[in-house]
């Protein structure tokens, strides 16, 4: 059980030098537009990979961890795929742009549910229920910015909010009776029970940088939360304190000059503001590490050999460090004894 206090945090670098780096590319970087998260099969020893082309398809890769060799899975279409859930064949994806939850039969090759949740940024699974990060829906947008958590039966469909009136939410995962979830400027847990809300870690090391939080990770109970954007006091404020009115202005903005440009004039598509993300360039690859059972946290800063450090999920698995880049067609791989 966590204690109610905050996690104890130890600062660790990692330099590109240190051990050899792979970077594995899943598709033709012509063709690719973005990539947000990944997931490991367990049973069959293989990390799971949505990636957006420039058409709007979404491909899912397997790559098996043993020979490196990359299976495609097979396709969604007109779907950006924010977060994602590998749990016995089905891989669940928060499909952002569509206001769904898609689940995805990794065996079959095809979709066999969807759900809709508005603004959906990531998704997480138990025994009985599907969670949801998302936000919802007001006049004719789905907005992030009104953060909650939604829970869906796996089998009967009926849908409940479980946790209301949050900022935006990042990245969700289940992990023994509690949701661990990244708020972008912070990473709490929910006791699944009683709703109980603690505070593990703010994103940052010490008072003079903060980060924003991404997409999680979890494995062995640990927990790895992505960190992007670097931020001083001032911008971080800014970010706590964005307003509804102020996401749908700037939304209605962005589709107003996009209608203007000849685009799709589309009210009802928010994942346009994706291009604002592609300026999030960062020099090296930035996580927290939970160790869940001992309530300590590492936050960990690596030089990566190629492109940038904005990764928006990042983890550890079986001694291999993986992470996936938003603005690159390669899945960083890296054997963590050499």
């Amino acid at each position: 059980m966590i204690a109610p206090e905050l996690a104890t945090k130890v600062k660790l670098f990692v330099k590109k030098s240190d051990l050899p780096q792979t970077y594995l590319e899943l598709v033709d970087e012509s063709s690719f537009r973005f990539a947000e998260s990944f997931d490991v099969d367990h049973e069959n020893n293989r990390i799971i990979v949505p990636m957006q082309l420039k058409d709007m398809t979404t491909s899912i890769f397997a790559i098996d961890i043993a020979t490196k060799n990359v299976t495609k899975l097979g396709d969604l279409v007109e779907s950006t795929v924010f977060g994602c859930s590998y749990d016995n064949g089905k891989l669940y994806c928060a499909v952002f742009n569509r206001s769904r939850v898609v689940v995805f039969d990794t065996t079959a090759g095809k979709v066999t549910a969807e759900y809709e949740v508005f603004a959906p940024n990531d998704v997480c699974v138990d025994e009985n229920y599907i969670y949801v990060a998302c936000g919802k829906k007001r006049f004719f947008l789905a907005l992030p910015t009104l953060g909650c958590v939604l829970r869906i039966h796996k089998t009967t469909g009926k849908k409940s909010i479980f946790l209301d009136n949050q900022t935006t939410l990042s990245g969700i995962q289940y992990h023994e009776g509690g949701l661990y979830i990244s708020r972008l400027y912070d990473v709490i847990r929910v006791d699944v029970k009683t709703k109980r809300i603690l505070k593990i870690s703010d994103c940052n090391y010490d008072s003079d940088e903060s980060y924003l939080s991404d997409n999680m990770f979890l494995d062995n109970q640990i927990l790895y939360v992505s960190l992007y954007r670097k931020l001083d006091e001032k911008n971080l404020l800014q970010m706590k304190t964005l307003n509804t009115v102020g996401y749908a202005l700037s939304t209605l903005f962005t589709q107003c000059v996009n209608g203007l440009s000849g685009g799709d004039f589309n009210l009802s598509n928010p994942e346009q503001l994706l291009e604002l993300s592609k300026g999030d360039t960062m020099d090296n690859i930035v996580y927290l590490k939970y160790y869940i059972k001992e309530n300590r946290m590492e936050f960990i800063e690596m030089e990566p050999q190629q492109s940038d450090g904005h990764y928006t999920e990042f983890g550890e698995y079986k001694g291999l460090r993986i992470g996936v880049n938003f603005l690159h067609n390669k899945v960083f791989l890296q054997n963590i004894d050499g």
